[in-house]
């Protein structure tokens, strides 16, 4: 009987040993693509795979209430901590990824007695194309690439923001193809938050124009960016 009982349970340890446990998988989140997280989640996980090889914006913006406090985490193949944003009003992380590279992202928003919290998770390119007499609203934190279409002098302006109507205080630089500095302003003119850059460009040079914001929430917000030449 003992050696009965004995077989069986080695026949049984066999089988489990030989049947694959299916391994829980983390679900894709596209460029451009938005989840909604809510308070019951808890944290909620999703895998970026980079489709090419250049900086994308994570955002984890508040929905309802009004008012919380989020938490956005980037995590490597390795789950070695990569990023860690936790903010009032919303999370915000940029990140350089090569093309293939994936990233977890562990999205959450607070425990409240209030269970309808919800908060909205999208990842985004950071590069935007701007065109001369032409405006666009683009992301807080996002690079404009500008083609001269002539030689003459630019101007490049920030304006009103998309989500109500609070001017967001930002912060414009432009840079050169190879990465230098040549130019940057704050508010371009008295009790203005907004900002503007002057540059003198010959036909067919590139710039690269970066908007930030003095106050890091405001990197949820998007805002509208004008470029014009004189003729």
């Amino acid at each position: 009987m003992k050696k009965r009982l004995f077989a069986l349970a080695m026949c049984l340890v066999f089988m489990f040993a030989v049947i694959p446990v299916a391994s829980a998988t983390i679900p894709a989140i596209g460029l451009n693509d938005s989840k909604i997280v809510t308070q019951p989640d808890g944290v909620v996980s999703y895998e970026f795979t980079a489709p090419e090889s250049k900086v994308y914006i994570f955002k984890l913006s508040k929905l309802l209430p009004l008012s919380m406090t989020t938490s956005l985490k980037l995590y490597d193949d390795q789950n070695q901590l990569i990023v860690s944003s936790v903010a009032y009003g919303g999370s915000h992380a940029s990140y350089n990824m090569t093309a293939g590279e994936v990233v977890r992202i562990d999205a959450s928003v607070p425990t409240s007695s209030f269970s309808t919290m919800k908060a909205g998770l999208v990842v985004l390119s950071s590069d935007v194309t701007l065109s001369n007499l032409g405006t666009k609203y683009v992301e807080i934190g996002a690079i404009g690439t500008f083609t001269a279409p002539s030689s003459q002098q630019y101007t490049f302006t920030t304006g009103g923001a998309v989500y109500g109507s609070i001017a967001r205080d930002t912060v414009i630089k432009a840079y050169d193809a190879s990465g230098n500095l040549i130019g940057e302003n704050d508010n371009y003119e008295a009790g203005s938050q907004y900002s503007q850059v002057v540059l003198n460009l010959t036909a067919g040079q590139v710039v690269k124009i970066k908007i930030l914001p003095k106050n890091p929430a405001d990197f949820n917000y998007q805002v509208l960016i004008s470029s014009f030449g004189e003729n």
